[in-house]
């Protein structure tokens, strides 16, 4: 997307080896699945998504059978499962069963039901369902069309069903990394109750990359993409919605999603309906008579920049606020009453907004709130790599897999073969030191294999397990890891060594800090990434002794950042960083700015603080300028102090009481800069 709002839809052909174990290819053995559009595909495609989430389940049924038979009652299985209210909760499955992606090649899917997982009971000891690790990925965006037969029984007016779904039930905080990608999602004609997409994910998970279209003579539908259940963060990005009632309506109160690069089109009421819930929107073009973008109650929290929002009416206003909390730049409309309305009455009458806030924005010296405005850049654009001579994997220079062998030796010869695309099977693998990536590798695609630390890789601090190195100006990807609950200590996943640039995408630490650099004057290109460090016992990794990720002179652009539990969630000391939404959890600082450095936050969540004095933000000699929410689920758990900024020598505080109430003793943050 430019910087004017002009969209620039991603087109790319997704083709993996023939021997990567994790790709489930859906017309293959043994589903063969019928991609000429003649034959009803729904039964075996529910029967795919079964069969990748069956391990779970069976692995909760054998937890609650051990719970049931154990004659220690404060007996815990599995990670993260604790005592809460005197009780063994089960949050996790004692094992992480093998990471698949589910694959589409090109054709057409005939469906005529909701595509999704059949478990009636799927969820953990707290009620929160296991539907994680749901991975959707198509050929190409043009040629792997899902279409839903027209006039499809169960899809009437009012039936709010979905095509696809990744959850059946209300709220889950364990539906790690699920993905929808690279496909066309066709609701068919005669579907006036039809949904394209219901989707949720946690910490990490994507939309990217799809068209949702109704092809009814109408355009009729019932939205394009929803996201409506507890605890959402995911990411959506290069999305196309044609028709509808609404193109994308979320209707969840808790936490955020990005948008990045969304086209809306010809829908009846909005193109986008935000209804108390944060979301964060880079780069929306709208053809609409409708409001591009409504709010609805006064929990809602939107940023909204870069964005084209055309065709109008002289009966709406393009930004339609009724209440919660808006913050938009550098917007165009055409065809409007006008370009802001607030509850009715007119913001902003012209056609253009430069910069609005519906409400004060703060700072502590006296300036005038504004945002830093820092320069946006794309992550370079780098073609998949369709050549099988280009791809070789770990395992074939001895790597094992197995959650026993030292794969370290194996993992550096694969690095070091020359080959430019390193991929892992499935498996966990242990690595007990650092390992190089040279300057010949340009992507390293983990397909989303298990990470273990190793007990001398653990002790090891100021270096990553992954050290970028060699200096080149062609970029490398590391892309689909899922490190779950064996790769923790003081080690960062990536030690950046050079300043080769660096894109990361769709990485999941879930209990350890995954970035920092050793070398300044590096580019950074972030995207979809979680992890969290002193999740686990005090013993294996005290809480928070080590940022989540830590920048010293570099230049970064994230979207969809969610660093959790360390004491300095972000740390920027005299690098440019620029975040388009984001999610913290835990009672450290969100983000820590230092030594001159830049931070420009637009948008996103400080959840579950600890009422123990430690701001939220901290600005010390440097230019900060965010936008935010706080979350929590208690009256304990919040941040009493919002910023902390150092200037001259001189500390101030802004306190939550100066900010706008979200609820309880939550609180927006509109714009401090």
């Amino acid at each position: 997307m430019k910087a004017d709002g002009g969209a620039v839809m991603a087109r790319q052909r997704i083709v993996y080896p023939e021997d990567a174990k994790a790709v489930i290819d859906v017309t293959k053995h043994p589903y063969y699945v019928d991609n000429t559009g003649r034959t009803d595909c729904t039964k075996t495609l529910i029967r795919i998504i079964d069969d990748v989430l069956r391990s779970d389940l069976e692995g909760m049924r054998e937890i609650y059978e051990k719970l049931a038979n154990d004659p220690n009652p404060d007996a815990a299985y599995g990670f993260e499962n604790r005592k809460i209210g005197g009780r063994i909760r089960v949050i996790f499955p004692e094992r992480l069963p093998e990471q698949k992606i589910i694959y589409f090649p090109n054709g057409v899917y005939r469906v005529s039901g909701t595509i999704s997982y059949s478990f009636e009971r799927f969820h953990n000891s707290l009620g929160n369902e296991m539907c994680r690790s749901i991975r959707l990925v198509g050929e190409s965006r043009d040629g792997v069309i899902l279409k839903l037969d027209d006039r499809c029984p169960g899809f009437e007016q009012g039936a709010s069903r979905p095509v696809v779904s990744m959850i059946r039930g209300y709220r889950s905080n364990v539906a790690m990394s699920n993905y929808i990608e690279n496909m066309t999602i066709d609701v068919g004609s005669g579907n006036p109750g039809a949904i394209g997409i219901d989707f949720f994910s946690n910490n990490t998970g994507a939309v990217r990359n799809v068209t949702i279209r109704s092809s009814d003579p109408d355009g009729r539908g019932d939205a394009g993409l929803v996201i409506r259940h507890e605890y959402v963060v995911a990411l959506v990005k290069n999305v196309e919605v044609i028709g509808f009632d609404v193109g994308i309506r979320l209707e969840v109160l808790r936490n955020y999603t990005v948008f990045e690069h969304i086209v809306l089109k010809n829908q009846y009421r909005a193109g986008f309906m935000i209804e108390n819930t944060i979301a964060s929107i880079r780069g929306l073009r709208s053809v609409n008579r409708v409001p591009a973008l409504n709010t609805i109650g006064p929990l809602a929290h939107v940023v909204l920049i870069d964005g084209e929002l055309h065709g109008g009416s002289p009966f709406h206003s393009a930004l339609s606020l009724d209440f919660g909390t808006c913050y938009a730049r550098n917007v165009r409309t055409s065809g409007y009453a006008c370009a802001v309305s607030y509850y009715g009455r007119v913001e902003v009458p012209g056609a253009e907004i430069g910069e609005y806030c519906s409400h004060p924005g703060a700072s502590l010296f006296g300036e005038r709130p504004s945002s830093l405005g820092l320069p946006i850049e794309e992550a370079p654009d780098v073609p998949w790599p369709a050549d099988p001579n280009q791809w070789v994997s770990v395992n074939r220079f001895g790597a094992a897999g197995d959650g026993k062998t030292d794969d370290t030796e194996a993992i550096r010869r694969a690095m070091a073969s020359g080959c430019p695309v390193i991929y892992f099977q499935p498996g966990k693998y242990v690595i007990d030191a650092p390992i190089e990536i040279p300057a010949t590798v340009e992507r390293v695609n983990f397909m989303f294999a298990d990470l273990i630390a190793g007990p001398n890789l653990r002790e090891m601090r100021d270096t990553g397990t992954f050290v970028v190195t060699g200096e080149t100006d062609r970029p490398l990807i590391l892309e689909d890891l899922f490190a779950w609950e064996e790769y923790y200590g003081y080690q960062h996943l990536i030690d950046h060594a050079s300043v080769r640039p660096l894109i990361l995408s769709d990485l999941h630490v879930q209990a350890g800090p995954l970035y920092r650099n050793s070398v300044p004057g590096g580019r950074v290109f972030i995207e979809n990434i979680c992890c969290t460090t002193g999740s686990l016992t005090e013993d294996k990794m005290p809480y928070g002794v080590v940022p989540c990720l830590e920048f010293r002179g570099q230049t970064v652009w994230a979207r969809q950042l969610n660093p959790e539990r360390s004491l300095q969630e972000v740390v920027n000391r005299g690098s440019m960083l620029w975040v388009l939404g984001f999610k913290t959890e835990g009672y450290g600082s969100a983000y820590v700015t230092t030594d001159g450095g830049s931070t420009e936050v637009l948008g996103g969540v400080i959840s579950i603080g600890g009422n123990r004095g430690i701001p939220a933000i901290v600005n010390d000699e440097s230019n900060v300028s965010i936008v935010a929410s706080t979350n929590g689920y208690s009256h304990e758990e919040y941040f009493p102090i919002a910023v902390r900024e150092t200037r001259g020598g001189e500390t101030r505080e802004l306190r939550n009481s100066g900010f706008p109430v979200r609820f309880v003793c939550q609180y927006t943050i509109p714009l401090y800069s």
